[in-house]
């Protein structure tokens, strides 16, 4: 339970404190949460006080039902890039643009839903702090190589279109790869089964 009063030794008054914890939050809900040494440095720069990483983990214990620390889920180097940002703001703008003039029926309103099988080549250790409601955040990453994709397909209606696995392979130049995994005999499709692809 939190102290009402300031502590003698605490660097940081309660409320703040408070105000690093809503900023820790902030980010970590805008989905780029901060580093331990981040938090120092914000600490550093709006206050002028040097704190230690020794005092990150005690605030991260007292303020342990708002904030925890995480490790890190690792991204693909292409899913980081600047490049990224300035596809995704383009689109964003013909988007918008397009639906000025457009409307569709919530039955053909489609998103999609991306589950990735990954290998790890090795234990991903980087840690964020992040909002104790979240379950891991995102890092980039190359240790981490991509399987196969499942691609499903929902209109906003609720119903699924398709479901589309992309599996990750290396051809040469006859058009063949070698695989070391086999698939599973798919259930039979009946009329309210939506169709799945490879």
């Amino acid at each position: 339970m939190e102290p009402t009063s300031d502590h003698g030794n605490r660097r940081l008054t309660v409320e703040r404190e408070d105000v690093v914890v809503g900023v820790v939050q902030a980010f970590s809900i805008n989905n780029l949460p901060l580093s331990k040494l981040q938090i120092r440095e914000m600490v550093s720069c709006r206050w002028a006080l040097d704190v230690s990483e020794s005092w990150v983990r005690r605030f991260l214990r007292r303020h342990h039902l708002h904030l925890r620390a995480r490790s890190c889920k690792a991204l693909a180097d292409k899913r980081v890039g600047v490049q990224m940002i300035e596809n995704v703001k383009g689109f964003l703008k013909e988007l918008t643009e397009f639906l000025s003039t457009h409307h569709f029926t919530p039955a053909s309103v489609m998103n999609f839903d991306e589950t990735r099988i990954v290998v790890k080549g090795g234990n991903l250790t980087t840690q964020r702090v992040i909002h104790a409601s979240q379950e891991r955040a995102n890092a980039s990453s190359t240790r981490t190589s991509t399987v196969a994709s499942l691609l499903t397909f929902a209109s906003a209606n609720g119903s699924i279109l398709m479901s589309i696995y992309v599996l990750k392979a290396k051809f040469d130049e006859g058009g063949q790869s070698d695989v070391n995994f086999t698939l599973q005999l798919a259930t039979r499709v009946t009329r309210r089964s939506w169709p799945r692809y490879f």
